[in-house]
């Protein structure tokens, strides 16, 4: 088991690795923080880098 904080992160139209596989992965992570990127598939720090950092920041700033 993992017991460090975890942030899973995907997009809601990722079809590569589907939200519905991230909220699975989530769940067995007992620190897991779950982000769905509205608008964003497989790469949202590429698709949409300001959404994608928005997210990101308070998980990496703790």
């Amino acid at each position: 088991t993992i017991n460090v904080p975890v942030m899973v992160l995907v997009g809601e139209h990722d079809e590569a690795t589907p939200p519905a596989m991230s909220r699975e992965l989530a769940a067995g992570l007992p620190q897991a923080q779950l982000q769905i990127l509205a608008g964003c598939a497989h790469v949202p720090q590429l698709q949409n880098p300001k959404l994608f950092l928005s997210a990101i920041q308070p998980f990496i700033s703790t």
